[in-house]
């Protein structure tokens, strides 16, 4: 289910956002952001995590994406230990 969610953001940010991923795209970039902060790791699929890194423009193989999920989540860990 898809709900809609207005953000403001700076006229600055908007236009690098419409440069980077284009008009169609954006919501789908800001949601491949946001969801690792949100969803458990476990849950965030390989599929998911490609479609972030393809709008850094780095190739992404499994083991590089299962390397920086688990370094992301070493990181959420130890903010949660302090």
């Amino acid at each position: 289910m898809l709900r809609k969610l207005t953000i403001n953001v700076a006229d600055d940010v908007y236009e690098a956002l419409h440069k980077l991923v284009g008009q169609g795209n954006i919501i789908q970039f800001v949601e491949n952001l946001v969801r690792p902060h949100l969803v458990p790791f476990k849950r965030i699929t390989a599929a998911q995590g490609r479609g972030a890194a393809r709008y850094t423009g780095k190739p992404a193989t499994d083991a590089d994406l299962r390397k920086a999920a688990g370094a992301a989540a070493a990181r959420r860990w130890a903010t949660r230990q302090r």
